[in-house]
């Protein structure tokens, strides 16, 4: 195979394009209590309830007050690139906090505190997941020419 032909076909499974990761974004505190957020994000009305991340994950945190039990403090969805916990539940003698993360779109939806509902896509050990996101920008582009071209600098050298 001829060195064209070898960084063309390079260049084809390098530079694909991709697409933003799709979330629900609402909030809900005790002060602004938004049913929706909490029990049904799909529902939620503002133009803002669905987003297009840049992110690698849809993220979500539930705080519940330990008594009354099951009564929220507050619900965050939303879109991050490094949770603070993937998939834990932390209890004191006030709060239960879940947090759930997930990496397919509108996986941040449901209660919050099911397990099963977030992070159904999420690589928990034993093998390396590289997530790779982006919009579609030049800058993805431009990044595997680069690499391209080093391939092909090394591939001249040896």
């Amino acid at each position: 195979m001829n060195f064209f032909a070898l960084t063309l076909v390079l260049a084809f499974c390098v530079i694909t394009p991709t697409k933003a990761l799709k979330c629900y974004t609402c909030t809900s505190t005790d002060e602004a209590v938004d049913e929706a957020c909490i029990n049904d994000p799909e529902s939620v009305t503002a133009s803002s309830a669905i987003t297009e991340c840049n992110k690698k994950y849809c993220y979500s945190i539930r705080v519940e007050f330990v008594d009354p039990k099951g009564k929220v403090s507050s619900m965050s969805r939303t879109c991050v690139d490094e949770p603070l916990y993937k998939s834990m539940v932390i209890e004191d003698s006030t709060f239960r906090t879940y947090y759930r993360a997930c990496n397919e779109d509108l996986c941040n939806g449901g209660s919050g505190t099911d397990l099963s509902q977030t992070t159904s896509s999420i690589d928990n050990g034993k093998a390396i997941t590289i997530f790779v996101r982006g919009t579609g920008s030049g800058s993805t582009i431009f990044a595997s020419l680069g690499l391209i071209l080093a391939l092909q600098m090394y591939l001249r050298l040896n």
